[in-house]
């Protein structure tokens, strides 16, 4: 009985240890947990339902368990070989894409959670047809753009998602913007300013070699493309 008891405790203190471990060796792990103290703190002081901590604590600690989970597999990794290997490298890049489509999750249901409890954006008649805060449909649609981009870039054989590779996903996310801005924006001079903006960022990706001109452009259609279609569905759909 005490041998089993023993064991527990050990199993406990090895899992604590852990976590202690992670923390101190991993930058990642500091953000995360920084992050959720902030986040619950917000969420008391916002006076979130009984529903929607339970969502915030689930969310928070699937991102955690996927942190240690993807450090556990790089440390394994690492203690098997030092050399580089292509496959070993893929085991890292999976084990760290979970961790960040948690996070991306995460920050998705931190909006939806947050956003109208801490912004008031008055309506103009074309919101008046759609009844989704627009700011949450801003999100989507840039979600949307987000997930399109990296399917693009993954069937066109991009070695770097971030850098280069068809489409500018840059360009994608600031013409997105500068739609959604164009579309909720009662000021014609804020419309232009957004896709001014856009344009300089599309720009720089060219200026620093980044992407050429066809790529730059075709991000820009597709941001504008997805973005509109987005406003246009949910308006048909609440019409």
């Amino acid at each position: 009985m005490d041998k089993k008891n023993q064991s527990l405790y050990e199993s406990f203190n090895n899992a604590i240890n852990g976590l202690i471990e992670t923390v101190k060796s991993e930058r990642n792990m500091r953000m995360h947990l920084i992050t959720a103290v902030l986040v619950l703190l917000l969420g008391m002081i916002l006076d979130l339902s009984r529903t929607e901590l339970m969502i915030l604590f689930f969310t928070i600690s699937l991102v955690i368990s996927l942190e240690l989970v993807n450090t556990a597999i790089e440390k394994t990794i690492d203690l098997i070989t030092k050399e580089y290997h292509p496959l070993a490298r893929k085991a890292k890049d999976i084990a760290a894409a979970a961790v960040f489509m948690a996070a991306l999750n995460a920050v998705a249901i931190g909006w939806f959670l947050f956003g109208q409890r801490l912004i008031n954006i008055t309506r103009s008649p074309l919101r008046q047809v759609i009844n989704t805060h627009p700011a949450d449909l801003i999100v989507v649609g840039l979600a949307v753009c987000f997930v399109i981009v990296i399917f693009l870039k993954g069937a066109s054989g991009a070695k770097t998602p971030l850098k280069g590779g068809w489409p500018s996903g840059h360009a994608t996310l600031a013409f997105g913007i500068a739609t959604a801005i164009f579309f909720y924006s009662e000021s014609l001079l804020v419309s232009v300013l957004g896709y001014v903006l856009a344009f300089l960022v599309a720009q720089s990706r060219v200026e620093g070699d980044i992407h050429n001109n066809l790529e730059v452009v075709a991000g820009a259609a597709l941001g504008v493309l997805i973005m509109a279609l987005v406003v246009l569905i949910q308006s048909i759909w609440l019409a």
